[in-house]
């Protein structure tokens, strides 16, 4: 078992600025929502952006309805408050009852103070847990045809904000998946400050293995990869892929009747980077086997892993859509657009 790690961006803004539990809004901040899968040890880290301020982490236990607004009688651990770098709790956690839920609370000691965060959350020992952000609290990407309110959601009040938010906003990358020690490794999600995303095989720290490179422009790559660097790269969509696929397809092809098998169906999509449960190979099989002869074929199978590689994808942009993780490329474009604007409107003025 090779543990598991999340990491995962949040902010002290507007109503959810709520502060310690001395304060009367203290569940009034970010709320982040760890299941286990087992019972199992893990350590939640809390990295503001701002290391001058005095924070803390409480972890709560109920339904969840209970603790979304509080009562005290659902906090089952806190940290004590201090000016750190780094906040951090160690804490045993054991399955959930039906209806219920662990929730996190980054807070700050002084309720009203805004300030962007990172949260990570591992275990050595549970490497099926979720760890997300709690909905009602998210801060939602607005359409990008809203563009005075997505500068307004994210613009700075004061002076310190503005560096802030420089740093974490401006300048802030995002991994969500697997690691080893303190470098990512396995499966894995890279959201780049320029708009760009990959998604698949990592090891010790660098893209090594199959993925997929959705560009800033919208256009899916796939390929693969060794220590970092590209060595095989063809559009999702483009008359090339197949070619992609028909090296793994023979090789897992064991008796050469251009037929895979739902056995080989499972090992081959784990050999491009797109492992699926032996229930899941079956479904998909059946999904794309058109002629119905329960194998696939090298069209079919090129097909299937197509429609693997887009559907990551899509998964990966609504987390990222649902987590307010504004690129640093857009939110450079959305302050030009309004700064023409703004000169517009200025030029317009008698």
């Amino acid at each position: 078992m090779r543990g598991k790690t999340v990491e995962l961006q949040g902010a002290w803004q507007g109503r959810y600025t709520g502060g310690c539990i001395k304060n009367p809004l203290w569940y009034d901040n970010p709320q982040f929502l760890l299941r286990p899968s087992c019972e199992a040890k893990f350590k939640i880290e809390l990295r503001p952006l701002d290391d001058q301020l005095c924070i803390g982490l409480v972890l709560l236990y109920g339904s969840v309805a209970e603790v979304a607004r509080g009562p005290l009688s659902t906090i089952i651990i806190q940290s004590q408050y201090r000016v750190s770098k780094t906040q951090s709790l160690e804490v045993q956690l054991g399955p959930m009852a039906q209806g219920h839920c662990y929730v996190i609370l980054p807070t700050t000691r002084e309720a009203g103070i805004s300030c962007p965060f990172h949260i990570k959350v591992s275990s050595a020992d549970d490497d099926l847990f979720r760890f997300e952000a709690r909905a009602s609290t998210l801060v939602k990407k607005k359409p990008r045809a809203d563009a005075e309110a997505v500068a307004k959601s994210v613009a700075p009040r004061t002076a310190s904000e503005l560096l802030l938010q420089s740093r974490a906003y401006l300048s802030g990358h995002a991994y969500e998946g697997e690691w080893e020690g303190e470098k990512f490794h396995g499966i894995g999600c890279f959201y780049f400050s320029d708009g760009q995303l990959y998604v698949g095989e990592w090891r010790n720290g660098v893209k090594h293995g199959h993925g997929t490179l959705r560009t800033r422009e919208g256009v899916l790559l796939r390929g693969e990869w060794v220590n970092g660097e590209a060595s095989m790269l063809v559009p999702v969509r483009g008359p090339h892929f197949p070619s992609y696929v028909q090296s793994t397809f023979e090789m897992f092809d064991r008796d050469g009747n251009g037929q895979l098998s739902m056995v080989e169906l499972h090992a081959a999509l784990a050999e491009l980077g797109l492992q699926q449960s032996i229930n899941a190979a079956q479904h998909i099989m059946e999904a794309f086997d058109t002629d119905n002869n329960k194998s696939l074929s090298c069209v079919e199978f090129a097909s299937l892993v197509r429609e693997l590689c887009e559907h990551q994808v899509r998964q990966r942009e609504a987390q990222q859509a649902a987590a307010g993780f504004v690129p640093r490329a857009e939110l450079r474009e959305t302050k030009a657009d309004n700064k023409m604007d703004s000169k517009a409107d200025a030029n317009k003025s008698p």
